[in-house]
């Protein structure tokens, strides 16, 4: 959602997450602002940081936005094609908004989603759902990080945030550990299901089975087998 405050006669637009609640970012008011479609004048705003900025009617604004917040995550196509027949977004020219957005390089896919499960207003949403037993923290499609706006949980293997190099990827959970990520899917599966089938296992090695962040006490796949034959983990 979009705040609007003023102190001492300065205005300050603020995007907020729809999950916590908490500030996405500021918005400059060339984001929030259109044409009347019926004014014929070349409109423009001008700024001391930017070129002068021209101000585009809503449906100009829509058509051209709507594929960059499709990339994004903030939109599918079915939510695109219906902005554009509506004439809007969710929040006049913006879309509803989550606090993280980015890219999962491995499954190169972008997404949008609130990460923050420990907050007050995020917990009163969805802790039944996201914090469910049943909601395995890691499993062969990735770490659980979040919610997305549509209220799905999200699993990532690794993330960097738009416009971030390669370099500044950040692995999650076992994906930190590099003999993990050379393994394939079969291999991975094995491994995810003999340790959160095993009680022994478990009981020894505690909340890191269930991230599957246990990976990082071995050398290699041997290793982890080895112990885990030794738990008589089946």
């Amino acid at each position: 959602m979009i705040r609007m405050t003023v102190t001492n006669g300065v205005q300050v637009l603020t995007e907020l997450c729809e999950h916590c609640g908490e500030t996405i970012k500021t918005l400059h008011i060339s984001e929030v602002t259109t044409r009347h479609p019926n004014d014929p004048r070349a409109i423009t705003i001008k700024d001391a940081a930017n070129a002068d900025l021209v101000v585009k009617s809503k449906t100009e604004w829509i058509t051209e936005k709507s594929a960059s917040y499709i990339r994004e995550g903030l939109l599918d196509e079915g939510e695109a094609t219906a902005s554009r027949a509506a004439g809007k977004f969710k929040w006049g020219v913006r879309p509803e908004a989550m606090c993280s957005q980015s890219i999962d390089p491995i499954s190169e896919t972008s997404q949008s989603y609130c990460y923050r499960s420990s907050n007050t207003k995020f917990l009163a949403k969805y802790s039944s759902s996201f914090h469910a037993a049943s909601e395995k923290e890691n499993t062969l499609v990735g770490s659980k990080v979040g919610m997305d706006r549509k209220g799905r949980v999200i699993r990532v293997k690794a993330e960097k945030k738009f416009k971030q190099a390669d370099s500044d990827i950040k692995y999650k959970g076992p994906e930190k550990t590099s003999w993990y990520r050379s393994l394939n899917d079969d291999d991975r599966t094995v491994l995810i299901n003999r340790a959160h089938g095993c009680p022994t296992y478990i009981e020894r090695y505690g909340r890191e089975v269930k991230t599957m962040e246990v990976v990082y006490r071995y050398e290699n796949q041997d290793a982890m087998l080895e112990d885990l034959d030794a738990n008589e983990c089946e």
